[in-house]
């Protein structure tokens, strides 16, 4: 993969569901079910709003919901995501850490809550490795509103030009390059023909780390 001589990456941000951790199987089961107890008509819920925060989910597709019912969701979700399984995506721990070594600023970028992010990225050995993290509690509209990506940007003194974005979900991706910068797509989620209209780099995972710091710019 050529890099242009004028875009020099030094910093790399990570969405987390679906790039640092596999978890989307587990998401798809409670937002589908939770869209069949509503009978929001949806044949594929959970597919639908990969990306979104929490607060976007409730206020755009549970309108019906009365207040009570909606807190219930929120409260469900957490416990939800206490007990699930936070299983690495394969390679991505490991991968971190070496950007880290190397010298790169590193964001976390992700609509989940910073309550979540605590104890997901203490189960995964990475709380020590971001030194920016952007949850959903942070910022007014979710993905594909390219806030959050920005504002990650912000807060590490990176220029957009500067920064590459690991995504897997097509919300997260409009975000990233709305934000005008270098997206790097992992085909965990979705297949490759969804996803190629969006970047033409597209890696099935971490594994090959030396192949992804080649495409970062990084020749070791």
């Amino acid at each position: 993969v050529q890099i242009p001589a004028s875009f020099m990456i030094d910093t790399v941000l990570f969405d987390f569901d679906g790039v640092v951790a596999d978890t989307e199987p587990s998401y798809d089961l409670f937002w589908n079910s939770k869209a069949e107890k509503f009978n929001l008509g949806f044949e594929n819920f959970a597919a639908m709003i990969k990306g979104e925060t929490l607060r976007n989910i409730i206020g755009e597709y549970f309108k019906c919901a009365s207040d009570s019912e909606k807190a219930a969701i929120a409260k469900d979700l957490d416990a939800f995501e206490q007990e699930m399984p936070y299983k690495e995506i394969p390679g991505s721990a490991n991968f971190i850490r070496i950007l880290k070594e190397r010298g790169f600023k590193l964001g976390l970028v992700t609509s989940s809550s910073m309550h979540k992010m605590k104890y997901a990225l203490a189960k995964l050995g990475l709380e020590n490795c971001f030194d920016a993290i952007v949850t959903g509690d942070s910022i007014k509209e979710g993905k594909p509103n390219p806030q959050c990506y920005i504002t990650a940007a912000q807060m590490l003194k990176s220029d957009p030009s500067n920064c590459a974005v690991f995504e897997d979900s097509i919300n997260g991706m409009r975000a990233a390059l709305g934000a005008k910068m270098r997206l790097f797509a992992l085909s965990t989620t979705l297949p490759m023909e969804k996803i190629k209209m969006y970047s033409n780099t597209i890696f099935e995972n971490f594994s090959n780390s030396q192949k992804i710091l080649e495409a970062l710019g990084d020749k070791g």
